[in-house]
């Protein structure tokens, strides 16, 4: 027995994922869409851009023109916001939000994007659709507030986690807050619905913004030696809305060892 008949074996879902070539057709995609979502993958080569959107009932194909400089432009775009330059951040979201949306007639308000290339860095949720009046971040017309917008790997990966969620999470919403180890004793968890009311000593800004969420949906908060990483993996598979007031640190140069930051037992 080879090693590779092993790993079907015994490893299905990392074969499935290494060496199952298939790809699935715009059909076999489309049957994985509600009627209210849409699927956007782009493919960036060397003179062109391709946009392909497909629906529920129909595809189309668009060819974009290249963005000069696009991966400089992607790093510039989250630059400005760190450094809070509304002008400059404004103008460029708002270039990139005509280039690589505007062209594209995307008809449901769910979006799923399949990035590619320098477009894997871009977090296309705060591109700006219209040109603000007033250089005011909360004023601004946000791609977010237009669509619902999701990721995915590929559409393989996409058709692959929809065949695997067939049973539903059974609540809604599991929240947790970072805290400090060195100022901490102690932790628990409590159902938002008790902690709608409740007065417990509010963190800086993380349990005020919890409590903000509590009133909106039902589930469980975990705060102190609790909002720990052991808790998070043992519990996020029985919900379905994660909510994580954590730290976080970003590796542009190498994203996969980009990390959040639960709170560390002693």
């Amino acid at each position: 027995e080879s090693l590779i008949e092993k790993f079907e074996k015994k490893y299905s879902k990392y074969f499935q994922l290494k060496y199952n070539t298939y790809e699935p057709t715009v059909a076999e995609v489309q049957q994985t869409l509600s009627p209210n979502s849409s699927l956007l993958e782009y493919f960036v080569g060397d003179s062109t851009i391709y946009a392909f959107v497909i629906n529920k009932n129909r595809y189309d194909i668009y060819e974009l023109p290249i963005i000069d400089s696009l991966g400089s432009k992607v790093q510039k775009l989250s630059q400005l916001l760190k450094e809070k330059k509304k002008k400059e951040y404004s103008e460029l979201a708002y270039e990139l939000y005509q280039q690589l949306i505007k062209p594209l007639n995307l008809q449901n308000k769910e979006l799923i994007i399949i990035p590619d290339g320098a477009l894997w860095q871009l977090n296309f949720d705060l591109l700006l659709s219209q040109k603000p009046n007033k250089l005011d971040y909360r004023e601004f017309q946000y791609l977010i507030k237009e669509y619902t917008i999701s990721y995915a790997y590929s559409a393989k990966l996409l058709k692959q986690d929809a065949r695997q969620t067939t049973k539903a999470p059974k609540n809604e919403c599991l929240a947790f807050s970072y805290n400090n180890p060195d100022d901490i004793s102690t932790g628990n968890y409590v159902a938002m619905r008790g902690f709608r009311n409740q007065n417990m000593g509010d963190l800086p800004g993380t349990r005020k913004e919890i409590r903000a969420v509590s009133n909106v949906v039902d589930g469980a908060y975990y705060f102190g030696t609790f909002a720990n990483e052991r808790n998070f993996k043992k519990y996020a598979k029985d919900y379905s809305i994660l909510h994580l007031a954590l730290h976080g640190v970003i590796d542009h140069e190498k994203p996969m060892n980009s990390k959040l930051y639960f709170t560390q037992n002693q």
